[in-house]
């Protein structure tokens, strides 16, 4: 069965107290915290659409132009073990990947490997509504 990786640009979005509102390139995948085996892997199809359809229909944070998919393995999405992450780096400016769920949870300060993210609209205020069944990491792309 083929898998799916899938290419956006995002904006709007703070993964702590700090707002984002430079489009990004992000390569998403499936996050399941509760696997026993791997915490990412690649998209089924009808993940595929059903994240893509989400995307397309939340242009606030998810900029019309770019969306595309492509075919995946497993070993291609990111790891984001959080319970083996240690204390926040604060060497890094921006988490290498974020994860998106529907009850993130938003570090005060600091910053991680991987992190939640908390949509926001154009004023800087919460406006998240992340209401799909799985939860997604993106790998971001510089």
């Amino acid at each position: 069965m083929t898998k799916y990786k899938l290419k956006t640009q995002l904006r709007l979005f703070r993964f702590n107290s700090q707002i984002n509102t430079t489009p990004i390139n992000v390569e998403w995948f499936l996050y399941d915290e509760n696997n026993d085996d791997d915490e990412t892997r690649a998209f089924t199809y009808e993940e595929l659409k059903r994240f893509e359809d989400y995307a397309v229909q939340n242009t606030v944070n998810f900029p019309p132009n770019g969306k595309n998919y492509a075919a995946s393995t497993d070993d291609e999405a990111p790891n984001c073990d959080l319970t083996s992450q240690s204390v926040a780096d604060d060497s890094l400016h921006f988490p290498k990947n974020i994860i998106l769920r529907r009850n993130p949870s938003i570090a005060r300060d600091g910053i991680m490997n991987c992190m939640d993210i908390m949509l926001v609209n154009e004023a800087g205020e919460d406006s998240h509504r992340y209401d799909l069944p799985f939860d997604v990491v993106g790998r971001i792309w510089r």
